[in-house]
């Protein structure tokens, strides 16, 4: 896979990931197990935006960088 391609695909990743969790914000903060979800969640949307944003990385300033 592509950096541009993988670029795309994780921005769409964080953005939907992220709309998901503020529509549902109530439900997650609701429950105890939920919550423990939820904290999941925003780790596994900081993954996929911080490979979104190396990839922006490499392709705005090279690989060596």
């Amino acid at each position: 896979m592509g950096m541009g391609t993988s670029l795309a695909l994780f921005s769409l990743l964080s953005l939907l990931l992220f709309t998901r969790m503020q529509i549902y914000s109530k439900q997650l903060a609701s429950i105890e197990w939920l919550t423990i979800q939820g904290r999941l969640l925003g780790l596994t949307l900081f993954i996929f935006s911080l490979t979104a944003f190396n990839n922006l990385e490499s392709l705005v300033f090279g690989k060596g960088f």
